[in-house]
């Protein structure tokens, strides 16, 4: 509430008759009918109506845009409660959209994904499930199941009229199976840093010019800098966006020895943020070196890191990273490095129009790639084709989870609840 246009949509069986009751009384609301009207609670706009099965829900739907002020916008609500509708729940015009067969679970999730997109490429990513990517994905899978379940209950049920099945084959399309599944799983991988965004951990010893670079990269002072050492006691967390992947940067307290109780808590907070973050800025005074201890602690660490010397217009140097917080120079060089890294040509030519598949879906590919691999395992051992059949049945299963056609009542409303109101 609170915009200069509102829109307010009543979607359901009766949704033309309650919707009629706000216009007014000469207006016949007819299917596809756009009109400038005066509502009941005293303002004007358009009203929109579409029918079943037409409509973004499958469902007779009126949508008012109006004044977006709140008292406008209450006062129409209250009016449409009072002819007999009722507030929507989080979610639900989608899920009702889902329950109508317009859209599959994943599609679902990616409404929700779209509206959440910070940048860019985040929204190219939903959009790609929205529109039915990772649907097509595993309906691919579930018809290759299909396809060998079909085949092994035909000769577990009618073996003396048909020729002896080659389970050399059955192993072979297992196996094809395993690898569509096992791309899927990489993809999420891969895009996972541009849903999710990549954490960015600038870290290194006091002094060493982390908070100019957070500034410097931010292009705005952000950070306090000062030249005594220790300013930073708390970590610092902003977001970045760069060509449409999101950053989101942290300057961290400074790593040293210290007797400082404030301090010692903001060390320990950067040890812990270190450990979380899928990249390592190490920053360190050129004029002054980085040492071996250094080194070996970022390596026992096992994430990935670069080293930075920052304060080159003081001393040059020949390796590494190099620039100057203070000056700008390095900084486009470092942000375009940083860019390869999240999404190397190699990456996007393999992954970059693959679906995108989030935590829910991760889980779920798992559970299938391990039954497609016990499948796989009783092929190979001569069991029972009923034992293969077993493998591959709970395969399909898993599969249908990801488009809804198996998913649980509880995991449905789980989903939907993270909706936002009025989507």
């Amino acid at each position: 509430m609170g915009g200069a246009v509102a829109l307010v949509r009543v979607s359901g069986p009766n949704a033309l008759e309650i919707g009629a009751t706000v216009v007014r009384a000469n207006l016949s609301l007819s299917p596809g009918q756009v009109s400038f009207t005066s509502f009941s609670n005293g303002d004007e706009g358009y009203v929109f109506t579409t029918v079943a099965p037409k409509t973004y829900t499958g469902e007779d739907t009126v949508e008012f845009s109006l004044h977006g002020s709140e008292a406008s916008v209450q006062s129409m609500i209250d009016a449409l409660i009072a002819a007999g509708a009722r507030l929507a729940r989080p979610g639900e015009f989608t899920e009702r959209r889902f329950l109508n067969g317009k859209i599959d679970l994943s599609q679902a999730e990616a409404v929700a994904d779209s509206v959440e997109s910070e940048t860019k490429r985040q929204f190219e990513v939903a959009s790609q499930n929205r529109q039915g990517a990772l649907s097509k994905a595993t309906k691919e899978i579930e018809n290759s199941l299909l396809g060998i379940i079909t085949i092994l209950e035909a000769h577990v049920d009618f073996s003396e009229d048909l020729e002896e099945l080659d389970m050399d084959e059955i192993g072979v399309a297992i196996s094809t199976l395993t690898s569509q599944v096992s791309n899927l799983i990489k993809s999420g991988t891969s895009q996972a840093r541009i849903r999710q965004g990549v954490r960015v951990v600038i870290a290194g010893r006091p002094n060493a010019g982390k908070s100019s670079l957070l500034n410097a990269i931010l292009e705005k002072e952000r950070s306090i800098v000062s030249s005594h050492a220790g300013t930073t006691r708390d970590y610092i967390e902003e977001a970045l966006d760069l060509s449409g992947y999101k950053i989101v940067l942290y300057d961290t307290a400074g790593l040293r020895d210290s007797n400082d109780e404030v301090e010692s808590f903001g060390i320990a907070l950067t040890n812990d943020l270190i450990q979380k973050g899928d990249l390592i800025w190490y920053v360190y005074d050129n004029t002054v070196g980085i040492s071996q201890a250094e080194i070996e602690y970022l390596q026992e660490s096992h994430k990935a890191f670069w080293t930075i010397a920052n304060k080159c217009d003081l001393s040059s140097t020949d390796s590494g990273i190099h620039l100057s917080a203070k000056t700008g120079e390095g900084i486009s060089e470092l942000k375009a490095r940083l860019l390869q890294w999240i999404a190397p040509e190699t990456e996007f030519a393999q992954f970059g129009g693959s679906p995108y598949v989030n935590q829910r879906h991760e889980a779920i590919l798992f559970q299938l790639q391990t039954a497609l691999f016990w499948a796989n395992q009783a092929v190979e051992l001569g069991q029972p084709n009923d034992i293969v059949l077993l493998h591959l049945r709970e395969a399909l299963s898993e599969a249908g989870l990801i488009t809804g056609e198996t998913t649980p009542d509880e995991i449905l409303n789980e989903i939907f609840s993270r909706f936002c109101l009025g989507k």
